[in-house]
């Protein structure tokens, strides 16, 4: 199996401008509540997909390992979102 084969539909489909674009579509004045359901749905989706590299790249698939650090790197960003934005929903 290429590797370029499934690997450019993926970065195709989710890039960080994507997600970006995904939210500022939302309106720039959201609530909150509403910032903080997409974000946990962002964090999932990177999540899931960190989740099959690594587990593609255990059972020693063809999966680059820059690749799983990529989305590791990804994941982390959106984790420290999460931590910031449920920190901002107590305050208010």
């Amino acid at each position: 199996m290429n590797c370029e084969s499934w690997l450019v539909p993926k970065n195709e489909l989710i890039t960080d401008e994507s997600v970006f674009e995904l939210i500022r579509s939302t309106g720039v004045n959201t609530s909150l509540s509403l910032t903080f359901i997409l974000s946990r749905i962002v964090l999932a989706c990177h999540g899931v997909v960190f989740l099959l590299l690594a587990g593609m790249y255990v059972l020693e698939k063809t999966v680059a390992v820059n690749s799983v650090g990529a989305m590791l790197f990804r994941t982390g960003i959106w984790i420290c979102i999460n931590v910031m934005i449920s920190r901002k929903e107590g305050e208010g």
